[in-house]
Order: structure tokens, then C-alpha cells, then sequence
């Protein structure tokens, strides 16, 4: 006996209430953290630059140091949602140095970039 599939009288909702409201925040907040954070925290690491020193930041301009345009999420795995709106765990990355994070695992574990 062959059986017809249920149709639904309205459409489900792609996103619940309340990730829709977490996304709204991350939002908010990303774009407050790219503003603070502007040039790529990775590049900047790499080159023993600080981003707090005014000099260190001429100095990155003139080296080349990309603008952060992500951000980098350092929790991954089972508890990510607990610091998915923790701003203490976020890097502002460009699109290369995020790539690199994670084609590397290994290597952004070892120098604090994956958790």
C-alpha cells in the first residue's frame, strides 16, 4: 500500500527564534569588532607586530598588512555555541589568513588560533 506524503500548510522556518536572535547580535557585534579590529590580528602576529602600538600600525601599512574583512572563530568542535557571540574568542582575519587557519589545523593549534 503505497502511501502519499504529508504537505505542509505553511512552510518551516530555515531558522529558529532563537538563532535568529543570536544573529541579529553576532551581527551587531561583528561589524563593532571589524571596526575596532581593522587590520588582520594574524598578519600582525606573524610579523611580532602589535596592533595597540601607533607605530607598529604605520609600520604594517607600509609592510602591506591586509585589512581584516572575517572573523575567526577560535572554539570549534561541541562547545562552539558557547562562544559564538564571546568577542574575547574572535580574531579579525583577512580572507587568505583565515584560509590558512584552517588548511592548517595543526599549525593554529600549536600558536593559539583553534581552541
Amino acid at each position: 500500500m503505497k502511501r502519499t506524503p504529508l504537505k505542509r500548510k505553511t512552510p518551516m522556518k530555515r531558522v529558529s527564534k532563537r538563532r535568529q536572535a543570536e544573529s541579529k547580535e553576532y551581527m551587531r557585534l561583528r561589524e563593532a569588532f571589524l571596526k575596532e579590529h581593522d587590520i588582520c590580528q594574524l598578519w600582525l602576529a606573524e610579523h611580532g607586530l602589535r596592533e595597540s602600538d601607533f607605530g607598529d600600525r604605520i609600520r604594517s601599512f607600509s609592510m602591506g598588512c591586509p585589512r581584516s574583512t572575517e572573523i575567526h572563530h577560535k572554539f570549534c568542535g561541541s562547545n562552539r555555541s558557547a562562544h559564538y557571540l564571546d568577542t574575547n574568542t574572535w580574531l579579525a582575519v583577512c580572507r587568505e589568513n583565515h584560509d590558512k587557519i584552517h588548511k592548517n589545523p595543526k599549525w593554529a593549534r600549536e600558536n593559539g588560533f583553534l581552541h
